[in-house]
């Protein structure tokens, strides 16, 4: 194979933190290795944070989850403009906290000079794809940028003593589903797609049902592209604890990755694209970088890595990884495939926190190659998007997100009935559950293994801004044939104890009561219950139990049935019956904030 030297970043940006006094200060070293912008190794003092790198990431995440479930810190319901108002006063403190004024300064030439940026820091807490520029220094040009992530062809990497890949030759890939999510199997379909398009290449999957088949691969495989689809847990306190749970229980932490695997993986340079959900929200992904950047790419020396650095929903999670895929495919490089993925998704949710959550470590510039490269080939192919491109035009409404089978307009009515009159309800009961926190270890209780286990909340999707609702015109709205039945019914069956299932029904009865004052009526919403999960755990020395209680859900009434997927409720007791019964409250109002939001999204509420 004839190789090529791939250009450098247009910028390259060191930062290096420095402890002083019991505060974090940063210093930055910004250095063009093309000229692009006249920096050559340019020190830069920068601010001292009140705290380390690892609060302030932990204060933006409490923050950045809140807006992901369209909540204020108080809990209070937003706007989609006030969602996206917040977001950006999120990325101007940032800026204004995190970068000094010659930076800021020199900000001005950078945004018209580079387009690859890579920034090398000594940490990966710091959510740099947040930072949004605003600088109203000059009257005469007030500046106010987009996000850093949306504009630039950013990407990342971590001091020490490896260096990003330049080239990534993927001659044989694998792929890694470890639980059932909704969008799991279409994500892996995208490159099962890319296998079967290049005949050189080989899905070198193996049966890894386990951590140690998985580290047994890692020491003997192949694959210049791993790929993980699954749910995560965390440790904020021991990064390395954290972990991917795997269908026999076991789990892969960032510690595992030592001796033969790492130095495989330190061989091959592959690209590590780490899809992992954090176990706590449905639809939520989440990867505690602190643990698994450090270790794939610092310890390891992967090629590239790629993983959210907080939540970002299922939905969006398969979106990104299919727009960065088939960008790489086309001959994105690194960078720009990033850019891509990250635009499609902001458009596709705008305001919401998930189009920046994808840290990418990797050179920008650097490109993959799929299957046998012919020797001929001494320099990439230029990539392009297919015009038009459709991330890049803000004009009109964006792409719909969800297949839903349309509702009744009868049915649509009554959801703008209840989304106008019971505004003050909505906070209330689009507010998941979570548990009370700490860490999960497998234990034996009642003849139930007990193990670490996603937990599964879905998260609000959003309603119409409230006042938008207007009367339809007289006449639009066709009289029913007949008048459908008043309130909304439940059946339950599957797994579970009796008087789970009990309380299973007045918890629905109870969070449906607001909805059928509403007026939303004649729907039987049928919940089938999967064995239910106990997780033990302490707080504050106490040891508690925690049930998770999961449950397929479908709605039957005025207009086509509904499936809508599955939904969780957890809630932490002293004993493992306190704890499933008090589990009931949280999965009936997911449930029905799940059966609202369908509703709601299927008509643009």
């Amino acid at each position: 194979m004839t190789t090529h030297d791939v250009r450098p970043p247009d910028l390259e940006m060191r930062v290096r933190t420095q402890s002083e006094s019991g505060r974090t200060r940063l210093i930055y070293t910004l250095h063009s290795p093309n000229g692009k912008v006249p920096f050559s190794h340019q020190e830069i003092a920068g601010p001292a944070l009140s705290g380390t790198p690892e609060e302030l990431q932990r204060r933006l995440l409490h923050k950045i989850e809140q807006l992901g479930l369209r909540q204020d810190v108080d809990g209070s319901s937003l706007l989609r403009t006030e969602l996206e108002r917040k977001l950006k006063n999120l990325g101007w403190d940032l800026w204004r906290e995190l970068f000094p004024a010659e930076i800021r300064h020199a900000y001005r030439e950078i945004r018209r000079h580079v387009r690859s940026w890579m920034i090398v820091s000594d940490e990966p807490w710091i959510p740099w794809e947040l930072i949004r520029p605003y600088d109203d220094s000059r009257p005469e040009e007030i500046l106010d940028d987009d996000f850093l992530a949306l504009r630039f062809e950013l990407t990342r990497w971590l001091s020490g003593d490896k260096t990003p890949a330049q080239h990534i030759a993927v001659r044989s890939l694998a792929v890694f589903r470890t639980a059932d999510l909704p969008h799991s199997e279409p994500e892996k379909e995208v490159l099962t797609e890319i296998v079967r398009a290049h005949p050189a290449l080989r899905d070198a999957t193996p049966r890894a049902g386990s951590a140690d088949r998985l580290l047994s691969f890692l020491e003997t495989g192949d694959a210049g592209l791993l790929h993980f689809i699954g749910h995560g847990l965390h440790d904020v306190a021991q990064a390395d604890e954290s972990g991917i749970p795997f269908p026999d229980r076991s789990v892969l932490r960032p510690a595992d990755l030592e001796g033969p695997p790492a130095t495989r993986v330190g061989r091959l340079r592959p690209l590590v694209f780490q899809n992992s959900c954090w176990a706590g929200q449905a639809g939520w992904s989440f990867t505690l970088l602190g643990g698994w950047a450090a270790r794939w790419v610092r310890v390891c020396g992967c090629g590239a890595f790629v993983a959210p650095l907080w939540p970002s929903r299922d939905k969006t999670a398969f979106t990104f990884a299919r727009t960065f895929y088939t960008a790489l495919e086309r001959g994105a490089t690194l960078g720009q495939a990033a850019l891509a993925a990250r635009r499609q998704v902001a458009q596709e949710r705008p305001g919401d926190p998930s189009a920046l959550s994808y840290t990418v470590y990797g050179h920008p510039n650097a490109r993959m190659w799929f299957g046998e490269i012919p020797p001929e080939i001494s320099s990439p192919p230029e990539f392009s998007f297919p015009e038009p491109l459709p991330f890049l035009e803000p004009e009109g409404p964006p792409p719909r997100m969800f297949g839903f089978r349309r509702v009744g307009i009868a049915a649509a009515a009554a959801i703008a009935v209840f989304l106008g009159s019971i505004a003050g309800a909505i906070p209330e009961l689009w507010k998941p559950e979570r548990s009370s926190g700490g860490s999960f270890s497998p234990v034996e209780k009642a003849g139930v293994v007990v193990h670490p286990k996603e937990l599964v909340v879905e998260a609000d999707r959003g309603a119409q801004p409230k006042g938008s609702q207007e009367a339809p015109p007289a006449g639009s709205i066709p009289a029913a044939e007949k008048p459908l039945p008043k309130g909304i019914d439940f059946r339950i069956f599957g797994g579970g104890r009796s008087e789970v299932k009990y309380a299973l029904k007045q918890a629905l009865e109870k969070s449906a009561k607001p909805l059928v004052e509403s007026g939303i009526s004649g729907w039987t919403l049928t919940l089938k219950l999967d064995r239910l999960e106990l997780m033990a755990h302490r707080e504050a020395g106490v040891l508690l139990v925690a049930c998770q209680l999961t449950a397929e859900v479908s709605a039957d009434g005025p207009s086509p049935s509904i499936n809508l997927g599955p939904v969780s409720g957890i809630d932490s007791q002293a004993t493992d019956s306190q704890a499933c019964e008090a589990a009931t409250g949280p999965l009936a109002k997911n449930a029905l904030t799940r059966f609202v939001d369908t509703l709601a999204l299927e008509k643009g509420l």
